[in-house]
C-alpha cells in the first residue's frame, strides 16, 4: 500500500465475501471438515420442509452439518462446519430452513436457490457498526486480502475504497 493513500474498508461486505467463499469453499470441498456438538441442537421443521428432506439433507451434509431427524418434524444437528462459530453456524441454519420454507419441490437443489440460502450467510456477518478489535481487524483484511474476490461482497458492493492524497485534498477543495 502506498503511504499517501487512505482505505476505507467496509467490515460487514469484507466479511460477508470472506464468509460466502469459506461457505463456498465448503461446500467444494470432498471432506468436510466439521466440529461434534457437545450439545446437540434441535430444530422443528414445517411439513412443507420436512417433506423435501431427500432435497435439502444432502445439501447440508455437503456443506458440513450433520442433521439427522428425531422425531416427527425435528431434526438434531450433531456437527457444523469447521470454520464457522457455534452462532454463525446456527445462524445459518436457521436462515436455510426459512428459506427452505418458501422454496417449491425440486428447487432446493437448484443453484439459484443454493446461492440464495448462502447469501442468507450474511446475517452472520458482523455489522457495519460493530465494534471489532484490533486483532478481529486484522483477521478481517488477512482474510480478505487471501479472498478470490477481495474487492466486492456477494451481492456486489465494494469492500474497500481507496482515495489518494490528490483526491482526498479535492475533496477539500485544497487541489
Amino acid at each position: 500500500m502506498e503511504e499517501d493513500q487512505l482505505y476505507l474498508i467496509d467490515q460487514h461486505a469484507a466479511h460477508e465475501r470472506v464468509f460466502y467463499e469459506k461457505l463456498m469453499a465448503q461446500y467444494r470441498n470432498r471432506e468436510k471438515d466439521a466440529q461434534l456438538l457437545l450439545t446437540p441442537m434441535v430444530r422443528q421443521v414445517s411439513p412443507a420442509v420436512k417433506a423435501m428432506e431427500e432435497e435439502w439433507l444432502p445439501a447440508l451434509t455437503e456443506l458440513g452439518y450433520a442433521v439427522e431427524e428425531f422425531g416427527p418434524n425435528l431434526y438434531v444437528t450433531k456437527e457444523v462446519p469447521a470454520f464457522l462459530t457455534l452462532e454463525e453456524a446456527m445462524d445459518f441454519l436457521e436462515a436455510v430452513f426459512d428459506e427452505l420454507g418458501e422454496a417449491k419441490r425440486g428447487e432446493v437443489l437448484s443453484p439459484k436457490i443454493r446461492d440464495k440460502i448462502i447469501m442468507k450467510a450474511c446475517k452472520s456477518a458482523v455489522k457495519g457498526n460493530q465494534h471489532l478489535e484490533r486483532a478481529e481487524m486484522e483477521r478481517l483484511l488477512e482474510d480478505l486480502a487471501a479472498a478470490e474476490n477481495p474487492f466486492s461482497c456477494p451481492h456486489g458492493r465494494p469492500t474497500l475504497l481507496r482515495l489518494s492524497r490528490k483526491e482526498i485534498e479535492h475533496l477539500f477543495k485544497r487541489a
